[in-house]
């Protein structure tokens, strides 16, 4: 099992795959100015592969981020959430976040589940995968 809260897309999409040709669990944890998100990644085939749960994972041309700090309390919030999510999955109990998101909003003290269905164009996981190793381009381009 490997627990992510890498601050880069590069890093977290490299360790998605890593985890996915490897089967083992990623628990995945992220946060943007005052909203986090965190989702359970389960090497099988009904689950969805990959953390980008955008689009057709992986390989961003150019995207826009905002220099923006994030609020340090909701990062320990989502630290203590991913440990206990990997508790869960240890001992195999509770409800898991495989195939949903759960997402932190600091600023309005609320959480939402919403979906993470499985992309049948996944590059990683789909019928036809382009991304059969771990030697693929990891650069990530962002434009401000």
């Amino acid at each position: 099992m490997v627990l992510d809260g890498s601050d880069n897309f590069a890093t977290r999409f490299l360790v998605n795959d890593a985890c996915f040709f490897a089967k083992k669990t990623l628990i995945s944890a992220s946060m943007f100015r005052f909203e986090g998100q965190l989702t359970t990644i389960k090497p099988m085939p009904a689950i969805p592969a990959t953390a980008a749960s955008t689009q057709s994972h992986h390989r961003l041309d150019s995207f826009q981020i905002a220099k923006k700090r994030c609020l340090r309390s909701p990062r320990w919030d989502h630290g203590i959430l991913q440990a206990s999510e990997a508790i869960k999955e240890i001992l195999g109990i509770g409800e898991t976040l495989a195939d949903r998101l759960l997402i932190y909003d600091a600023l309005e003290m609320n959480f939402r589940k919403v979906g993470r269905p499985k992309d049948p164009a996944c590059r990683l996981c789909g019928p036809a995968p382009t991304i059969t190793n771990l030697k693929s381009d990891y650069t990530v381009t962002c434009t401000i």
